[in-house]
């Protein structure tokens, strides 16, 4: 069982969308709704669609404040990880410079130490990071992740949204690997 972890509606959908949709039983927890920025409930219930995922989790933390809620988040990721005992969980990378990715990141590297920890790389969030793991990625994995993008209408201006540049990083993390799609992981944690 896969579990993914987001600051925000779109986080795994970005950085780990095409990996997601090739998964089974993967559960979803978003700890801010973005409702402050135009988010709504049927946009996540879309791209969690899109994706194939049926089990998502959504909490009200406050965006761009999630640090102050710590310690709340670390009891949920306690309770999920008690409930799910997941094989793989996915959260941002530690070099994320978004204070709510760091907060997630951080209170994971908390929580699961006996579990494979993977971080997924939002490029515009990250300073000097290269992926460690990498995951092949057919032309149906990516147009799956762009579709569950699509889904976020209230934030289709954003540069990263933009499926051109979405497909753009899928061949180049691709081409560092030879196959012409794939996703890049930092290895924080490798149980097997």
């Amino acid at each position: 069982m896969i579990l993914t972890l987001s600051a925000h509606p779109d986080d795994s959908e970005i950085g780990a969308g095409g990996f997601l949709s090739k998964s089974q039983n993967v559960v979803h927890c978003i700890f801010t709704n973005c409702s402050d920025t135009g988010v709504t409930r049927e946009e996540i219930e879309g791209a969690q669609k899109a994706l194939g995922i049926t089990d998502y989790r959504l909490f009200n933390f406050t965006n761009k404040e999630l640090y102050k809620s710590s310690m709340q988040v670390r009891e949920i990721m306690e309770d999920l990880r008690d409930e799910l005992n997941p094989e793989i969980v996915v959260a941002p990378c530690t070099r994320d410079t978004h204070q709510d990715h760091r907060t997630v990141m951080e209170e994971a590297m908390k929580v699961f130490k006996k579990t494979t920890l993977l971080g997924y790389i939002l490029p515009w969030n990250t300073y000097n990071i290269e992926p460690t793991l990498f995951c092949k990625l057919g032309p149906t994995d990516v147009e799956s992740k762009i579709s569950s993008l699509r889904c976020y209408r209230s934030q289709s201006s954003k540069l990263y949204m933009d499926a051109d540049r979405i497909r753009g990083w899928a061949k180049y993390i691709g081409w560092k690997i030879g196959v012409e799609y794939a996703e890049g992981f930092e290895v924080i944690r490798m149980v097997i």
